[in-house]
């Protein structure tokens, strides 16, 4: 291209845009914006005037005795002075425009507006608020959980979730059971609401395949002809299925079928992915099953584990950390208790039915190591005070055995471990002496401040 085809007038909708196309690009320069000031000022000298843009060509622009509404002497003056500036400008911008091989003057031969981007984008720099990620369509169970005392038959109903506007012409899934030895897929039917969804008439084509090892996969057309379709937002039950449970099972999504069946929604003949979720199938005769730690004295913590049987069970065996530590003839409901060294532990209850474990289930929990406090006069830390306490300390005092809880053994509460503490103990036991002070009976610490260390 050479500069006098660079420089040819651009008519657009009966306007001649005259000038360089480039000259503007120079303002702005090959990697962005020029200051403000100086666009501002080559702007000004293209609005200076009604023939401002036409006369930045020098070429296109009529006479002023010839320009409409014969303008007057002052006008002329106007108008030439105005022609002296945008000659001043269009010399300004010739001696920087690129040449016509160039980066700049291609990108403005392209793009005839490009030399009024400069404005443009600073007037769009400030970008606008992050939009709102899209909901996507699911296919999920309903109900997503199933509780069930004894093996028995279970159904569900696997539904479309459409959470937006839009035309829906069909859609297609697959689930399949995770351990089909413990559950298995005995019927699917199509619900009775999509029965009706072309326009309420049943969808031109509709169809469901069982397919071993207990998959299930569904593909569905509202119309042929598309003129009947399914208005959203909405959740539509689409089969419902009915399995033979005898175990803990998952029904989810997986692929299945061959070619595979695809997990998504058409709308307008365009597939969106469908997310999935699993049903969660579990059999037990044990409910609502949970295990926390609880003080259950000075020193001991345990496992309080509450459950309830909603079916008779023959035994229920105990484990911690995967060893048996106790077998009840019978659900027992509400307590479990141990005294457990601090750590983590794991207890499990087995359900034992007709000689079968039915339903183990285990909760996880950590036994703090911090004590409850002690009681004064326990000194062999056996949660009860008595004669054993006295002869601990003896047995203390003579090197021959040492204390959990030294504090518990000063039994007058002075601070100090000697023959006075065993000989208080026994005089309050059998010869109605003083109270040891607190903390007595129950577990504590000491009001005054501790001066012996415990634990």
């Amino acid at each position: 291209m050479t500069i006098a085809e660079h420089e040819r007038p651009l008519e657009r909708g009966g306007v001649s845009w005259g000038g360089k196309r480039g000259s503007l690009i120079s303002a702005m320069g090959r990697d962005g914006p020029a200051p403000l000031a100086k666009t501002s000022a080559v702007s000004a000298n293209l609005m200076g005037s009604a023939g401002g843009l036409r006369k930045m060509s020098g070429r296109t622009a009529p006479p002023p005795d010839r320009a409409i509404g014969s303008p007057s002497s002052g006008a002329r003056r106007t108008l030439a002075g105005t022609s002296e500036m945008t000659r001043d400008a269009t010399e300004e911008s010739r001696r920087q425009t690129p040449t016509p091989h160039s980066k700049g003057a291609m990108m403005s031969a392209k793009h005839p507006y490009l030399p009024l981007l400069p404005i443009w984008m600073l007037l769009i720099q400030s970008p606008g608020p992050a939009a709102e990620p899209i909901p996507r369509p699911r296919i999920s169970p309903s109900p997503p959980k199933i509780e069930l005392c004894e093996p028995e038959t279970a159904r569900v109903c696997i539904a479309i979730e459409i959470p937006f506007a839009g035309s829906v012409q069909g859609w297609s899934w697959c689930h399949c059971v995770g351990n089909s030895s413990c559950a298995q897929i005995m019927n699917a039917a199509v619900s009775q609401t999509i029965g009706q969804v072309k326009c309420g008439d049943p969808p031109d084509f509709s169809r469901i395949n069982l397919a071993p090892p207990g998959c299930i996969s569904r593909g569905l057309v509202v119309d042929f002809d598309a003129h009947c379709t399914i208005p959203g937002p909405a959740t539509l039950c689409d089969v419902e299925l009915s399995l033979q449970v005898n175990c803990d099972a998952r029904v989810c999504p997986a692929p299945c079928g061959s070619p595979p069946v695809d997990p998504v929604l058409v709308i307008e003949g365009q597939s969106i992915p469908l997310e999935g979720e699993c049903l969660e199938i579990a059999v037990s005769p044990l409910r609502d099953f949970r295990c926390t730690p609880s003080p259950l004295a000075c020193g001991a913590w345990g496992l309080l584990a509450v459950s309830d049987c909603c079916s008779p069970v023959d035994s229920l065996r105990v484990y911690e950390n995967e060893r048996l530590t106790a077998e009840f003839a019978g659900c027992v409901p509400q307590l479990l208790a141990y005294d457990l060294a601090p750590g983590a532990y794991e207890l499990c209850l087995e359900p034992i039915v007709a000689g079968q474990i039915q339903g183990r289930r285990c909760c996880s929990v950590t036994i703090p190591s911090a004590r409850n406090g002690y009681v004064r006069g326990d000194a062999n830390d056996d949660e009860k005070v008595n004669i054993a306490d006295p002869v601990a300390i003896l047995n203390y005092l003579s090197a021959s055995m040492s204390l959990v809880c030294p504090a518990s053994a000063d039994g007058n509460g002075d601070g100090r471990i000697d023959i006075a503490d065993p000989i208080f103990i026994l005089e309050f036991l059998f010869q109605k002496g003083p109270t040891p002070l607190p903390p007595f009976p129950e577990c504590g610490w000491d009001p005054r401040g501790e001066v012996l260390p415990c634990g």
